[in-house]
C-alpha cells in the first residue's frame, strides 16, 4: 500500500497499486477480492495494513498525531468482533482520554488486543504508554473489578 498524501491516492497510485495486484478490469477486483481478504486476516500483512492506515488517516502529512474520534473508528472497523475489550476501550478513550493518538499507542493498541480479556497478563512495569496503564487501572476499577 503506496499512498504520499493523507487520505488520498492519486490517479497514478491507484492504477500502479492495482497493476500489482494484477488487475486488469473490474472483473479481475470481483474476482481477487475473497483472496485479499484471507490475506489481511494473516499477522504479518495485517499488521502492515494497519501501521499504514496510521499515517494515511491523518489530516495532513504535516500532522504527527490521529484524531481520537478517527482512531477510535478506525479501531472499531477493525476490531469489531475480534478484541472482547473493544467497546470500553473506546469508550475509556473517547470519555477519559479524550486526546489525539500517538503512533507509539497506535502501533501498541495491536499488540495490547493480543492479552487476555481479563488483562491478567499486563505488565506493569513493560513498555507500554501511560494511556494502557491508566485504561487497565481503570479497568481493574470497574468492569473487570471482582464482583
Amino acid at each position: 500500500v503506496k499512498a504520499s498524501i493523507p487520505l488520498t491516492f492519486t490517479k497514478e497510485e491507484f492504477v500502479s497499486g492495482l497493476m500489482d495486484l494484477g488487475v486488469r478490469s473490474l472483473a479481475d477486483i470481483k474476482k481477487n477480492l475473497p483472496n485479499w481478504k484471507s490475506q489481511l486476516q494473516r499477522d504479518g500483512v495485517f499488521r502492515e495494513f494497519y501501521r499504514f492506515c496510521y499515517d494515511w488517516m491523518k489530516e495532513s502529512p504535516a500532522t504527527r498525531v490521529l484524531g481520537c474520534e478517527t482512531a477510535c473508528d478506525l479501531w472499531t472497523m477493525f476490531f469489531k468482533g475480534q478484541y472482547p475489550l473493544l467497546e470500553h476501550w473506546v469508550d475509556y478513550v473517547k470519555t477519559h482520554f479524550k486526546k489525539a493518538i500517538t503512533k507509539d499507542v497506535w502501533y501498541q493498541f495491536l499488540d495490547f488486543t493480543n492479552l487476555k480479556p481479563d488483562l491478567s497478563d499486563y505488565d506493569v512495569d513493560g513498555a507500554w504508554p501511560v494511556l494502557f496503564d491508566e485504561f487497565v487501572d481503570h479497568a481493574k476499577a470497574t468492569f473487570l473489578a471482582p464482583k
